[in-house]
Formats: structure tokens, sequence, C-alpha cells
């Protein structure tokens, strides 16, 4: 039953930025094989032969030090909105070290509730901390309230889980072939780190159903060398998406993330990274948010009024090259001069280039557009 339900929930919104909406695709490009047992079984959700379970029952559970959820384990509550496991201090105030030194501190690892190992997992239940103060890069004046971390996880599952006043909600390290199902983050209303964040050379991971309440820095994010991993069927009620956070910084290529995909994700959507640490346009493709007709209005509104760049400008070679996270294969292109002539008609290339016809010099204007999208404009100056 998950298979026919796996296949129906995604084949609907994993559609490529041309406007292909098959399964097909879904296959050739290794998404098929997000999630626990690489999307082949269900996850073992309220499954009572599981012998580890650790049951806390419907209230407010006052919990005053780390929990750690191993190999076989489940933590489980009586229901997501009944079982309230309250952390009344952080990581900080439970007197557990940075994750990270310098100013990050536990901005990028540890929470108040670790999973490792294999088939491990966290269902129905509320993680609750206060509202508190919160500002990036400070180190260890910041407290550390994190909900959730899979720490070296494999198979493990997080379903119907929200976390309340967050710095970070979830956060993957080095896991592979894990599921979170129905997750609802709401950061903390005086600032945030991130809400969901795949990290540390993390494979084959799905995020779905969630929804990101409030604000944070770094919003829904793929950090150190991520690859195909998915984020689905997502709502943001102010919500960054940042494919590639690391990428060309400390660590350089090696830290790069690629074949991350957003789909189908509604709400408002702040922004979305398209260059790395060193100004350059991302490798990553964003999938099903470029397109008008597999994805909502808000979001795709939201990217192509990102301004996007034509190297090199003044050109006084044969093509350009559009600077965007985004791909354009297929978009027509119209060029014309400064008196509103049409010059030249044609399709991007598969790589954004646009190859140019002898042009005499002269400011033109390159407009690009899509089936059932608005036009995007730029100027050109060619040179000789």
């Amino acid at each position: 039953m998950f298979r026919l339900l796996y296949i129906s929930v995604l084949l609907t919104v994993i559609t490529n930025l041309h406007g292909q909406c098959t399964y097909d695709d879904f296959f050739l490009n290794g998404y098929k094989q997000v999630g626990y047992k690489k999307g082949e079984k269900p996850i073992p959700y309220n499954n009572n032969n599981i012998s580890g379970i650790i049951n806390f029952d419907e209230g407010i559970h006052i919990i005053e030090s780390p929990l750690s959820i191993r190999s076989g384990q489940v933590l489980r509550g009586a229901g997501q909105h009944k079982t309230i496991l309250y952390f009344p201090n952080g990581l900080k105030g439970m007197h557990q070290p940075c994750g990270h030194s310098g100013g990050d501190c536990y901005d990028w690892q540890n929470a108040v509730i670790e999973l490792t190992g294999i088939e491990t997992g966290i269902e129905d239940l509320t993680i609750l901390f206060n509202p508190h103060e919160w500002c990036h890069h400070c180190g260890e004046d910041n407290f550390g309230y994190n909900g959730i971390e899979l720490d070296h996880c494999s198979n493990c599952w997080v379903k119907n889980v929200s976390i309340k006043n967050a710095d970070n909600g979830l956060f993957i390290r080095e896991g592979h072939y894990n599921t979170v199902d129905g997750l609802n983050v709401h950061a903390n209303p005086n600032n945030s780190h991130l809400h969901i964040a795949v990290s540390r050379f993390s494979k084959y991971n799905l995020i779905i159903n969630f929804n990101a309440f409030g604000s944070s820095f770094h919003g829904i994010t793929a950090n150190w060398g991520v690859d195909y991993c998915v984020f689905a069927n997502g709502w943001g009620e102010d919500l960054y998406i940042e494919p590639d956070h690391n990428c060309n910084g400390v660590g350089g290529e090696v830290s790069c993330s690629s074949n991350i995909l957003y789909s189908n994700i509604s709400g408002k959507i702040r922004g979305i990274q398209s260059v790395d640490r060193l100004n350059k346009p991302l490798e990553t493709i964003l999938w099903n948010i470029g397109n008008k007709n597999c994805s909502p209005d808000d979001l795709y509104l939201s990217i192509i009024s990102e301004p996007i760049k034509l190297y090199p400008n003044p050109c006084n070679l044969n093509y350009i090259k559009i600077l965007s996270s985004l791909s354009f294969k297929n978009w027509k292109v119209k060029i014309t001069n400064s008196i509103g002539q049409q010059i030249h008609l044609e399709p991007v290339t598969h790589d954004n280039v646009i190859l140019l016809p002898e042009l005499p010099p002269g400011l033109y204007i390159i407009e690009l557009n899509n089936v059932g999208s608005e036009t995007i404009k730029q100027k050109l100056i060619i040179t000789h």
C-alpha cells in the first residue's frame, strides 16, 4: 500500500523544470530510492511488534536531560498534540558541549533528542521549548534549543511530530534512507537558525508533508556534501530555501551538495539561494519550482522575479550564458534592438547558453519566455 501511495504522492509533484511530469523522469534521476528502505516499504509506524518502544502517555512531561534513542528503539507518544515533552532548558542548560567550536556552537549539531543507528523512530508527540532569544554566530550565548537530530541514522523515521520554539527543528547528519513525514516545526519567535537541515554527506533522505511555521535564518537547507535528498509536499509561513549552504566555502567543492529536490512547496517563500560562497551560480537543480503548471503561483513568481544575470555583459562573443540556479533549457529567446525590431528567436541550450547571431555593436533586449510563464527581460550590450 505504501508503494502505491508513495508513487501517487510524488508522481504528481516530482516534475522537471521543463514541464515533463513523468514517472520515468523520477526513476532516471535516482529519486525513487529516497526514504526508509529505499522507498520500497512503509515506515513501521504504530507497529506494536517493535520490542524497543519507549512510551510517553498523554500529558505534559518535563524532561531535564537529553534523550538518546538507539538502534531498534522507538520513542512514541499518545498523539502529536496529546503528548508534550517539555524541555525547560536547551543544550546549554543541560551542560552539553558545543557541537561546533566558535560562533556556531549548537547551530549545526546536537539536539535534545538524538536518534542513532538503524530502525530508530519518533512518533506522535510534541517537543516544546520556551520562547527565548537567539542570534546568528553568537556561540555559547545561544542556548541550543534544538529539537531532533538523526546522527548516523539509516532507515530511521520521524512521523507526526511537532517542535515548538526551536532554534533548529530537525537535523539529519551523516544519515541515509531516512523518512520524515508529517513534521511541524514552529521556529522560535525571537529569531531562529533553521527549520529542517540535511547535512554532512547524507544521502537518499525524504522529508515530506511538513509545515514550517515562523521564520528562520536558513529555512530548509542542504549542507556539506549532501546528495539525492527530497523535500516534498510542504508549506512555509515565511520560508527560505537553501539548496547548498556551504558550497565552495570551508571545504571547497567537497562541501557542495547536489541533486536536492524541492517539490510542491506552498506558502510564502521568502527567498531561494542561487549562488555559492564564491558567488558562482549553483549547480543544484531546483525541480518543480520554476514551472507555473507544476508548482504554486507564489513560489513560481518569487523565482522569476529574482533578477538573472547575463555573462559576459557587455559581450563581444557569439554566445552569452544565463547565470541562475534555474534551468532555462528550451525557453524561447527573443532578441530585439533598441527600436523594438525583432532580430533573433531560438531556444536556450541545455546549459543555459544563448547562441547569438552576428550583431552590430549596440544595446539589445533579451526576452526569455516559457509557455504559461511571464517574460523575463534583460539588457545586453554588444561590443567588438
